[in-house]
């Protein structure tokens, strides 16, 4: 009966390399933690770093347009960050993708020397 012992393999395979996978994903877990501190911050430190969010793509995200007032910016940053709660059963990425949506928006106000209360 070669059909249990083929079987068995492809367990002993399968396992094997999932186990190979989530070994790796936490140690990768593991540096992200030591080197940026939380998972959320450190995917909002990524997309900051490397200049991939442009603030079209910030501003796409949080639902506000450039004409926008920063208080509005920052009821919807507030909304948004709320409904992704991960204690809600949100998600970590999309939080950590409003909060550096948010914080693009926020350079590029004091790049151009807004304060607070201005429009964006």
């Amino acid at each position: 009966m070669p059909v249990p012992k083929f079987l068995a393999q492809l367990l002993i395979v399968g396992g094997t390399y999932l186990f190979r996978a989530f070994l790796e994903a936490y140690r990768q877990a593991l540096y992200n933690a030591q080197v940026r501190g939380t998972a959320a911050g450190a995917a909002g430190q990524v997309f900051r770093e490397e200049g991939k969010m442009s603030v079209e793509e910030a501003c796409n995200i949080l639902g506000v347009s450039k004409g926008d007032s920063w208080e509005n910016i920052l009821k919807k940053y507030e909304f948004l960050e709320s409904v992704n709660d991960p204690s809600r059963g949100g998600s970590i990425y999309l939080q950590s993708k409003i909060r550096g949506a948010k914080q693009v928006l926020e350079e590029e106000l004091s790049k151009r020397g807004g304060s607070s209360g201005s429009s964006f």
